[in-house]
């Protein structure tokens, strides 16, 4: 059996009182039971047993005959359930999804993997399986009441934005750290790589970690650790030894790609078979397992000894019996796990040889391209010369993030405001987008850490950065519905606004309006469009 993916979590409630080993085992009956007639509920899972499964699609394939069976063992407060769900591929490859749940000295462990084996006989190459996070990791690490960590590392399905200086020190400094997981460093330049950040975060849960890094950060980052270059607009993996040659993911390819699972596809065929060797065994339901096992061992060895002080040449026959059954599970665990890290040596060997050979192609390319071209290097661009200019009625989204980009996020953009800009035909797009540049440069100087004298900040705007804006708007102050939005969970207030363009026609007056974020750090606008009122 070929391993091809695992992930590993150590996991604790947030919550004092719930049961991590309960909310987990409430995730595996929900995953057996989703879109299906089968019910499969906590209490079977309790009690080792099986269930048949309806089939289901992956991608243009319809999977039956799939068949979950699971073994439940418990000693005192130590327990552990291990499920394995297999189905046959056309091809005759048989999958098997692998969950194990163990709580073992007060430790809750969360374990999914996935393996394959190939039915048929004939000696012919297997074709390359597809791996697919399992949908109960994501689940799992969704739900708010559960903490989940790898060697002390919080895991979620989030990416993390690193924005400042400070971010940019802690992040070297997790770079540093050998123990940590791999970590994918995103530019989020463009809407097709932030969306592709967002599901790689969300689908190589256990995996790598995502960060987003701005303009300056990816900079900072890049003067803090020489020789790490992150693609302009791309993104890089960085393995857990960061001497390891990383893996790169250019703006182009993402773009050519048109996949919001680009960087999902093209890093899970490289980090899901070095988790697999990585994390090969068990541990939550090898620990369990030997608990039990001993004891069971402790249980016949009395059983024999009180037999024996009786003369009960029959109870003790039967004491010898279990004490047999019990060392022949021994033996089979350990034949199993003996056989398991041969195979670790077997495809490590492979690869060595695998890498090699690799390595000699490498070698020999790169010698022939070095004896033609002379090396070019990647000109510095300015991101506020590459701020894409907005289009009348159309979607700004990408003009948005290249000005959160600009300004390393000291201005951002709500969801309302694509909206509102997307609904009109503004007669004169270049004059808003040369607005938006300006009260971004604005942001990013107001929440640096020398703004200036600021004095009365509507001159400030005005001096500084040639911006009509006003604080005060009695009509909007006194209409609740205009005046107030929420974003990331705070009410906001959009009084303060920029004045685009005045006394012109009312389908003409441009309106730029936003709320100060002294916490954050920001400015967050939420309307770009015309006056609010008044058309």
């Amino acid at each position: 059996m070929h391993l091809l993916y695992v992930v590993d979590f150590d996991v604790s409630s947030v919550r004092e009182g719930d049961s991590a080993f309960g909310l987990l085992l409430d995730h595996v009956a929900h995953w057996l039971s989703r879109g299906t007639e089968v019910v499969v509920l906590v209490s079977d899972l309790l009690e080792s047993g099986s269930a048949t499964l309806p089939p289901i699609e992956v991608g243009e394939l319809i999977i039956s005959d799939r068949i979950a069976v699971w073994e439940s063992i418990a000693v005192g407060a130590d327990r552990a359930m291990r499920l394995s769900v297999q189905q046959t591929l056309e091809s005759g490859v048989e999958l098997t999804t692998r969950v194990t749940v163990s709580e073992v000295a007060g430790r809750v462990s969360f374990r999914a993997g996935i393996s394959r084996e190939y039915l048929g006989g004939a000696l012919t190459p297997v074709r390359s399986t597809s791996v697919f996070q399992p949908g109960i990791v994501g689940s799992v690490a969704r739900d708010e009441s559960l903490r989940l960590s790898i060697g002390g590392q919080h895991v979620d399905q989030r990416f993390q934005m690193v924005r400042d200086a400070d971010e940019v020190g802690a992040l070297v400094a997790a770079l540093k750290s050998p123990s940590r997981l791999p970590i994918l460093l995103v530019h989020s330049r463009s809407t097709e790589i932030r969306d592709a950040a967002f599901v790689a975060a969300s689908k190589l849960i256990g995996l790598a970690r995502v960060v987003t890094l701005t303009y300056s950060t990816r900079e900072a980052l890049q003067t803090a650790i020489p020789g790490l270059q992150v693609p302009f607009g791309g993104a890089r993996l960085v393995w857990s030894d960061l001497a390891a040659p990383g893996i790169d993911v250019t703006a182009a390819q993402v773009e050519a790609a048109a996949d919001r699972e680009v960087l999902r596809n093209r890093l899970m065929p490289r980090l899901a078979p070095v988790a697999a060797l990585t994390r090969g065994v068990d541990e939550g339901w090898r620990r369990a397992r030997q608990k039990v096992q001993r004891a069971a061992r402790a249980d016949a060895d009395a059983r024999v000894r009180l037999a024996r002080e009786a003369a009960d040449i029959g109870a003790e026959r039967d004491a010898l019996l279990a004490q047999v059954a019990i060392l022949d599970a021994d033996l089979n665990e350990a034949q199993e796990l003996a056989e398991s890290y041969a195979h670790d040596v077997e495809a490590l060997k492979a690869r060595a040889d695998t890498a090699e050979d690799l390595q000699a192609q490498v070698d020999y390319w790169k010698g022939q391209y070095l004896a033609q071209y002379e090396p070019v290097e990647e000109a510095e661009t300015d991101p506020w010369e590459e701020i894409l200019p907005l289009v009348e009625s159309s979607d700004p989204t990408d003009t948005f993030l290249g000005l959160t980009d600009a300004s390393d996020s000291r201005i951002v953009f709500t969801e309302a405001a694509g909206r509102s800009w997307k609904k009109i035909a503004y007669p004169d797009p270049t004059d808003m987008t040369e607005a938006l540049i300006a009260l971004s440069r604005a942001a990013q100087k107001l929440y640096s850490d020398d703004p200036g004298s600021i004095g009365h900040i509507d001159d400030w705007f005005k001096q500084n950065f040639g911006l009509n804006v006003s604080t005060a708007d009695d009509t909007i102050e006194k209409n609740k519905s205009l005046r107030y939005f929420d974003f990331d969970g705070k009410r906001r207030d959009q009084v303060p606004h920029v004045k685009v363009r005045d006394a012109v026609k009312p389908n003409e007056v441009g309106r730029i309006h936003f709320a100060f974020d002294k916490d954050g750090r920001r400015l967050i606008v939420n309307h770009v469009a015309l006056k609010l009122y008044g058309i």
